[in-house]
């Protein structure tokens, strides 16, 4: 039955009472395959226990970095730690947006916050991952033979937005000839290249899924609720959440058969 917004669910003896906008519709098992905190009401109305639905696989936002926006940078590690210093790493490609970050590998990190319920924290890039810092070091050094402004340092290593955010986090006056950089300087350009960060201070609108949901504790084996006999939640609106790759369909597809088979 289609084009029917549900207002209420409630149980009546043995029977569920589904209300819409146009009319009421009775069952004797019922359920929820809402997808998403859509379904969070109804799961409020018969006192299960929850987790607070908070997007995940979503674009996160950043302040101060509007200069970088449309850049993209591949094959570096990202690291995410939340506000509990929890990290989480993954090698990928980055999108820098006017106000934020995105890409397949933001999107995969920001779990670490869905799941803290709490989009705050910071991302630190490691634009060079295959290079130790000695290495990278050794790089930079030979480079002061350029001898030219530090301005142009990093032309045809990095594109010229990027460099000036690494001359920024590193604290590096560019009006200066590359020859007149100090070990202690090339230092903190190594750290800013290995270590460029970004505070986290929230989420785009544009998350692929929801984190939270119904405990698994709270339902058998057939994700029927342990309370309430005949009642059963599948999909997004239970509490599991995956990555990028087509895992949460997988678990959509999967729960939609366990409790198939047991109706």
């Amino acid at each position: 039955i289609l084009n029917q917004k549900v207002v209420k669910v409630e149980k009546q003896n043995e029977d569920f009472i589904v209300y819409t906008e146009q009319d009421k519709y009775s069952c004797k098992k019922l359920v929820i395959a809402t997808g998403g905190k859509s379904a969070e009401e109804i799961i409020k109305s018969f006192n299960i226990n929850y987790k607070n639905f908070t997007p995940s696989l979503v674009a996160l936002k950043s302040d101060d970095i509007k200069d970088l926006n449309g850049v993209k940078v591949s094959s570096v590690m990202v690291s995410a730690t939340n506000n509990k210093g929890e990290t989480k790493k993954e090698l990928g490609e980055v999108l820098f947006k006017d106000n934020g970050l995105s890409g397949i590998v933001i999107f995969n990190l920001s779990s670490i916050y869905a799941r803290d319920n709490c989009f705050k924290g910071k991302v630190e890039i490691d634009l060079l991952p295959n290079l130790t810092n000695k290495q990278l070091f050794n790089k930079l050094e030979k480079r002061k033979d350029l001898c030219v402004n530090v301005d142009k340092f990093f032309t045809g290593f990095f594109i010229p937005s990027l460099a000036n955010e690494i001359f920024k986090q590193a604290k590096i006056n560019t009006n200066i000839n590359s020859k007149n950089l100090t070990m202690q300087q090339l230092e903190k350009l190594v750290f800013a290249i290995k270590n460029l960060t970004f505070n986290i201070n929230g989420c785009y609108d544009n998350n692929q899924i929801h984190s939270g949901g119904v405990l698994l504790s709270e339902l058998t084996p057939s994700l029927m609720s342990k309370q309430i006999k005949n009642l059963y939640f599948i999909g997004e609106v239970c509490d599991v959440d995956g990555v990028c790759g087509g895992f949460n369909l997988q678990w959509a597809w999967t729960s939609g058969a366990i409790v198939g088979e047991s109706l």
